[in-house]
């Protein structure tokens, strides 16, 4: 991270200090990895050469005491088995500091208790009539063209996200929350609900369409949807959601989900080596990750890439696609669409995958024979690079190639692209994938490899 960046952050962590936790236990709970994270060629017992998940110990309870996961995914660090439990212990004092407070801001579908209550599994009425609730994301969506005050973080993301949707130009989108959650509930089902997908349900197309209309797309739409207010003096920020398109409540809302994660591994890893903890690496939910040392037990981290090859029944392969290691400190991050359910349009033939990464534009889910992208480098921050990775799934190739060399070029940054065509799956990577140091590539052999022309 460059001297701008670390200033900038310093700064941020300066401005919030968060002190509304009830100290309980509480299990990891780790989801199906977009990235699989391995440690190459052991040569000591694995418990002295392994990795324990760390997470934070304690549970969230929203006001109606219905136990919340931590930003619906599993975020954890993974550290050193051979550690002392000192230094553990701070590990976790760092996940509950940060992870557990932003969470609570960032999050839009529910509400927190901004002070303690006697029993958070079970809170009494009167204590939800007169409790004071947290300003989160909920609330500002909540709250359609009012001005809401809010913690500095929170305001300092939304900022960034309005800043990285107009710079990837509307491909990376925050304001498409309503549309998340109609296809959320399409995805829910075990068996995708053929019947009810837009283009052949009029109904659901006309929800889809109404609610489209309501996403500001241009830059000057997304910069005039947000207006956001700071008084430095007194060190207090304001958020105003404004009714684009003159949408009501339920037509406009704000989704940080495509951000967040990336945002709190930088926040994480500032704070990480500020307290000196370099023997770990962090998993923002398994599609990002950002390593602390240029080496662990004296080698690189190894890192697996998830296949998107599915046999004749559909089955997908659990085989790594490729395999690397690099000898830096780096951030990373992956998007990919090869996880959703397949739906076969019966008049057309189209097969479409329904996923959860959605174009802006037109309201469906990304559609492309590109289904993986991940994203690497030593400069860029686990912020934009959770960006890039959405954006570029979002994008076809040929827009995404040309947007990279716009606006990314002369530094570190490579990219790899995992795509599946009628004759086979393709890997395509920039020649210096995955970037400086790297001491080790390995593509698994089902794959066709191509360089991209990327300068």
């Amino acid at each position: 991270m460059n001297e701008t960046k670390t200033n900038w952050f310093i700064t941020f962590l300066a401005k919030f200090s968060p002190k509304e936790f009830v100290a309980l236990s509480v299990s990891i709970l780790i989801s199906i990895p977009i990235l699989i994270y391995g440690f190459a060629t052991p040569t000591e017992d694995d418990n002295q050469r392994g990795f324990t998940p760390i997470a934070a110990t304690i549970p969230v309870y929203d006001t109606s005491g219905n136990r919340v996961q931590l930003f619906d995914t599993s975020f954890y660090i993974s550290y050193e088995n051979n550690v002392n439990d000192v230094e553990r212990a701070l590990v976790v004092e760092v996940l509950n500091e940060y992870l557990v407070p932003y969470h609570k801001l960032f999050d839009r579908h529910a509400d927190y208790f901004a002070t303690p209550v006697a029993n958070p599994l079970r809170p009494t009425i009167e204590e939800q009539a007169n409790t004071p609730r947290v300003h989160n994301l909920k609330m500002i969506n909540d709250h359609l063209g009012e001005e809401i005050e809010v913690d500095y973080p929170l305001y300092q993301l939304i900022e960034e996200s309005v800043r990285l949707s107009i710079k990837s130009a509307g491909y990376f989108n925050p304001f498409v929350g309503e549309l998340t959650d109609l296809w959320t509930d399409l995805l829910g089902y075990e068996d995708y609900p053929s019947a009810y997908d837009p283009l052949v349900n009029v109904t659901m197309r006309n929800e889809l369409e109404r609610l489209v209309s309501f996403v500001p797309k241009t830059p000057e739409e997304i910069a005039e949807t947000i207006t956001l207010r700071e008084d430095p003096i007194h060190q207090k920020y304001y958020v105003t959601l404004n009714p684009f398109n003159g949408a009501t409540p339920g037509d406009l809302s704000l989704t940080l989900g495509g951000i967040a994660k990336g945002y709190l591994t930088d926040v994480m890893k500032e704070v990480m080596n500020q307290n000196k903890l370099y023997r770990g690496y962090i998993n923002g939910g398994s599609s990002s990750i950002t390593t602390l040392s240029d080496q662990y037990f004296g080698n690189p981290l190894a890192v697996n890439m998830a296949s998107i090859y599915r046999d004749e029944d559909g089955k997908r392969e659990l085989t790594p696609s490729f395999s690397f290691n690099r000898s830096d400190t780096y951030s990373m991050s992956t998007s990919g669409s090869y996880e959703g359910k397949l739906f076969v349009d019966e008049s057309t033939g189209n097969q479409y995958l329904r996923n959860h990464i959605l174009n802006p534009f037109t309201g469906y889910p990304a559609n492309h024979s590109h289904q993986l992208v991940s994203v690497v480098s030593h400069e860029l921050s686990g912020t934009e690079l959770e960006i890039l990775s959405t954006s570029l799934i979002v994008m076809s190739q040929a827009q995404g190639v040309a947007f990279i060399m716009e606006n990314y070029t002369d530094i570190d940054f490579n990219i790899v692209y995992l795509r599946h065509e009628n004759d086979g799956y393709y890997l395509d990577r920039n020649t210096g994938f995955p970037g400086e140091n790297s001491t080790y590539f390995h593509l698994e052999e089902r794959y066709r490899e191509i360089f991209l022309e990327i300068a």
